[in-house]
């Protein structure tokens, strides 16, 4: 009985030991990039789920974001998307040998980003823009003074509700 534990401690340890001297790598099966008033989103369909410690991101002062999926591959001729929204200008996969790396040369700079899991195997990335962008937009201008129509609708009972908030104001 003892010999029997000793046997299968000793069979632990080597299967352990050999998962740390080599790492299960990861296998990125599709890219998909999406562009929103806001930001970038891209999402990666994985074979199995990454650490969050094996992910990292930034961005560069050239105008490329880099995200880079340690113990990840991907082929790269595969996963290279023909339809990119007009917000990427180019867009580059990297394979390392212990990394996997999407470079996105954006129009724009990104401000802040998140690595969320939507399942198991998807990791969903927003890339959001700086507020500054925002802030540079004009304002909505004054509304016009109204009609005689617009005011004889508000009068309309349907539309009590909508009369009696803008008597309030």
């Amino acid at each position: 009985m003892q010999m029997t534990m000793v046997k299968y401690w000793y069979l632990s340890f080597h299967i352990f030991f050999l998962s740390m001297l080599y790492p299960k790598e990861i296998n990125i099966e599709s890219i998909e990039i999406d562009s929103k008033s806001n930001g970038i989103i891209v999402n990666v369909k994985m074979d199995s789920m990454l650490r969050k410690n094996d992910l990292t991101a930034w961005q560069a002062n050239s105008g490329w974001f880099y995200i880079t999926l340690y113990k990840a591959k991907g082929d790269t001729l595969n996963l290279k998307s023909n339809g990119l929204p007009s917000e990427v200008i180019d867009y580059q996969l990297i394979q390392g040998d212990e990394s996997f790396q999407i470079g996105l040369r954006l129009r724009r700079n990104i401000e802040s980003h998140e690595f969320l899991f939507i399942d198991k195997n998807t990791l969903n990335i927003p890339l959001r823009y700086s507020t500054d962008y925002f802030s540079s937009l004009e304002s909505i201008a004054e509304p016009h003074s109204r009609s005689e129509e617009h005011t004889s609708e508000l009068q309309s009972p349907c539309n009590l509700v909508c009369r009696l908030l803008l008597e309030k104001k």
